[in-house]
């Protein structure tokens, strides 16, 4: 019999996150409940309406009815990530992280505890996680939140150019002087000297 995929639908507080497999002939699911726990749920208790929270939506009286967050869906998948890119080897960014001997600290390797972590410093969806030290663990003083942008002018294989004392990544020079970054780096490879690179050409 095929198994109902019930991956991201919501039963009350609850979304389903993934599949787990089977215990005592019950299909079970993870599910991440809106206060942030994780919780084993098999598929037919979900499907009846006999579990519809992780506990808390009775230890609050029963007074609130509201599903799960997206910013806890969001920091779900966060979290789900970076554990793969360090513990497993099948992941495309385990040698830079795993490979590298990169970690996540204990406090991390339970959810709640990230989850907590993440809304006290300034999670919003869309922004991706960082080590301030490339070479550093994940853990809560070598972290922050930060845009794409961001992340991506902090790649260790981002190109540098330093003029005038100061050194900047192609897409930040981009920023700065109005010139594409692929512009830029085609003057780069045909060996232009730095400060023409960042210099507008006029024409006429």
């Amino acid at each position: 019999m095929r198994r109902l995929d019930l991956t991201g639908q919501s039963f009350g507080r609850l979304c389903c996150m993934e599949h787990i497999g089977q215990k005592n002939g019950h299909v079970v699911w993870r599910c991440l409940c809106n206060c942030g726990n994780m919780i084993e749920v098999r598929s037919n208790d979900l499907r009846t309406g006999k579990v519809r929270s992780c506990g808390c939506f009775h230890d609050e009286g029963n007074h609130t009815t509201h599903g799960l967050s997206r910013k806890s869906i969001g920091l779900y998948r966060v979290w789900e990530r970076m554990k793969s890119r360090c513990y497993n080897p099948r992941s495309s960014d385990f040698k830079y992280y795993g490979g590298r001997g990169i970690c996540v600290c204990d406090e991390w390797k339970n959810f709640e505890n990230f989850h907590a972590w993440a809304l006290c410093n300034g999670y919003e969806d869309g922004l991706t996680i960082e080590r301030k030290d490339n070479n550093g663990n994940y853990k809560p003083n070598n972290c922050k939140w930060a845009t794409m942008k961001e992340q991506g002018n902090n790649k260790r294989n981002n190109i540098k150019i330093t003029l005038n004392g100061q050194t900047k990544t192609l897409g930040q020079w981009a920023d700065d002087v109005g010139i594409s970054a692929q512009c830029l780096r085609s003057r780069l490879r045909r060996g232009w000297p730095e400060d023409k690179i960042l210099r507008v050409e006029v024409q006429g």
